[in-house]
């Protein structure tokens, strides 16, 4: 039988935090970041943030309003 999410969970927080990301980029923050307000950059602003912090995470969470 393999590992229940908690199971992989509890081993990955262990290993590297157990704090969850939540990555929600607004169209001022895009824009502060000299991203366009589409698809494209949503995707950039994404990509920069897991890049500078996966090494330290255990979970994301993409957030939209």
């Amino acid at each position: 039988m393999s590992p229940s999410f908690s199971e992989k969970f509890l081993k990955r927080a262990q290993e590297k935090s157990p704090f969850c990301l939540g990555i929600d980029p607004t169209p001022d923050l895009l824009q502060a970041c000299g991203l366009p307000h589409h698809i494209k950059g949503l995707q950039k602003m994404c990509d920069l943030i897991l890049e500078a912090a996966e090494d330290n995470l255990t979970l994301v969470k993409p957030q939209a309003a």
